[in-house]
C-alpha cells in the first residue's frame, strides 16, 4: 500500500512541486511588469507621473476608462470605438479624457452614457459613431460581460502566459530574466511604463486615455495593415466592420437616439461625426455598392440624431490623406486633429471655446502627411517612417531632435 502511495506521490506532485518554481517566477514578472497592479493605482500613477499603459493580458478597458474619468473629472471627452483613440488633451485648452475603446455597438453607448453619468458631467461629449454598427450583419456583445474586469487579479492563465510566450518566440529568455530582476525600462522621460505591451512594444494608453500605436508607427513591429492589404481583404470577404448588408438596424438606431438623448438631458453639448476611412479602402467600398446598400441609409440615419454632426467618412473631405493613417479605418494623430478643426466650427460654440484653432492649424501645417505628433514615447534613434508602404513622405517635426534623424 506505501509503495502505491509513494508512486503516487511521484507521478501526480513531483510535477507540481516542479512548476512551483517556475509560478514564482512567472508571478515575480508580472508583479515587477505591472500586469498585476490594480487599475485605481495605475490610474493614479499616470496621473502623478504619466506614462503609458499597455496590459497584454487583461481586457479592462471599460473599467479602466471609467477609472481614468473619476480622477481627471474632465469638461470634455471623446466617446467611442478605437477610432476615436488620436484625441489627446494637448489639443484641447480645458480637462479632457479620452473613453474610446468603450463602445463598440450602439447598447454599449446606452449603458456607457448611464455610467459616465453616474461618476462625472462634461460639458462638451465628441461621440464618434461607426456607420457600420446599424448593419444588422455587423456582429455585436449578447452582453457587458467585459465591464467588470478590473484586471491585477492573478489568474490560471496568466500564471502561465509568461512561459507561453517564451515557447512562441515573443519574449527571449535575456527579456525574461530582466523583468524577474525588476529592470523594467522607462519612457525617455522617465515616465512610467506599465504592462508588458506598453514595456516591450511601446503601445498602450496615456494619461489621457488616448492609444498610442508607437509600436507600429515608429516600426517596433511590423506594420499590420500595409498598403491596407488587411483591410482590403476584410472588405473582398465581407469579414468582420465590413460585413455585407443592405438595411439598417431600427433598434440600434433606438440605442444611438436614447444615448444622446440622456446626455442633453445631462445638460451635455453633444457632437457626433462619423469617423473616416482612408480613401483607398472608400474606394473599394463604392465598387461593391449592392454589398453595401445599408450605407446610404445608416449614415441618413445617424445625421438625423443629432444637430451638431459632420459626416466624415470620406476623409478626403477635410484633407486627410491615406498616409495620415494608422491603417485602413483607424487615422492618426493629425488626422484626428483635422476632425477636431472641422467640429469646432459647427453653429455651437461650446466645442470652439475649448479649441484653440489657431495653435491647431499650426501643428496640422508642421505635421502634414504623419500619423503622429505626440512623440514622447519615441526611443531614441527612431523616426516615423512609410509603414504603410504608401510611398508617403514623412516630415520630421520642426525643433525636434527628430529632425535631425528624420529622411
Amino acid at each position: 500500500m506505501r509503495n502505491h502511495y509513494r508512486r503516487f506521490i511521484l507521478i501526480v506532485l513531483l510535477p507540481v512541486l516542479l512548476l512551483l518554481p517556475a509560478g514564482a517566477a512567472n508571478w515575480l514578472f508580472l508583479e515587477n511588469t505591472g500586469e498585476l497592479t490594480t487599475i485605481e493605482d495605475v490610474v493614479a500613477r499616470q496621473q502623478n507621473d504619466g506614462g503609458l499603459y499597455g496590459t497584454a493580458i487583461h481586457p479592462n478597458d471599460y473599467a479602466y476608462k471609467l477609472a481614468l474619468l473619476a480622477a481627471r473629472q474632465p469638461e470634455i471627452v471623446a466617446i467611442g470605438s478605437s477610432r476615436v483613440l488620436q484625441f489627446r488633451q494637448s489639443q484641447f485648452t480645458r480637462p479632457f479624457v479620452n473613453l474610446g475603446r468603450t463602445i463598440n455597438y450602439p447598447a454599449e453607448a446606452v449603458k456607457l452614457v448611464e455610467d459616465m453619468l453616474a461618476i462625472s458631467t462634461p460639458r462638451v461629449v465628441l461621440f464618434g459613431i461607426d456607420h457600420y454598427w446599424l448593419n444588422p450583419a455587423f456582429t455585436t456583445a449578447p452582453d457587458f460581460r467585459t465591464h467588470d474586469l478590473r484586471g491585477g487579479r492573478l489568474t490560471p492563465d496568466a500564471l502561465i502566459t509568461p512561459v507561453r510566450w517564451l515557447v512562441e518566440g515573443r519574449l527571449s529568455f535575456a527579456t525574461y530574466r530582466a523583468f524577474l530582476e525588476d529592470n523594467i525600462p522607462t519612457a525617455p522621460d522617465d515616465a512610467p511604463l506599465i504592462g508588458v505591451r506598453a514595456i516591450l512594444d511601446g503601445a498602450g494608453f496615456g494619461p489621457d486615455g488616448s492609444w498610442y500605436y508607437d509600436h507600429t508607427i515608429f516600426g517596433r513591429r511590423a506594420a499590420e495593415d500595409p498598403r491596407f492589404r488587411d483591410t482590403l481583404r476584410r472588405i473582398s470577404t465581407g469579414s468582420a466592420q465590413f460585413r455585407y448588408g443592405t438595411e439598417i438596424d431600427r433598434s440600434r438606431l433606438a440605442d444611438l437616439r436614447q444615448a444622446i438623448s440622456r446626455l442633453e438631458e445631462a445638460g451635455v453639448q453633444v457632437v457626433t461625426f462619423v469617423p473616416p476611412m482612408a480613401s483607398l479602402v472608400r474606394q473599394e467600398i463604392r465598387q461593391r455598392p449592392q454589398s453595401y446598400a445599408y450605407e446610404a441609409p445608416a449614415r441618413a440615419a445617424i445625421a438625423r440624431l443629432n444637430a451638431d454632426h459632420l459626416d466624415l467618412l470620406e476623409g478626403t473631405s477635410i484633407g486627410i490623406p491615406d498616409c495620415e493613417y494608422v491603417d485602413g479605418f483607424h487615422v492618426g494623430e493629425v488626422g484626428s486633429m483635422r476632425i477636431l478643426r472641422e467640429l469646432s466650427g459647427l453653429p455651437d460654440q461650446r466645442l470652439a471655446a475649448f479649441i484653440d484653432r489657431a495653435a491647431l492649424t499650426q501643428s496640422i501645417a508642421a505635421a502634414a502627411g504623419r500619423a503622429s505628433v505626440d512623440i514622447g514615447f519615441r526611443r531614441d534613434g527612431e523616426t516615423e517612417g512609410d509603414f504603410l508602404e504608401l510611398g508617403c513622405q514623412k516630415s520630421a517635426l520642426p525643433g525636434h531632435p527628430e529632425a535631425s534623424e528624420g529622411p
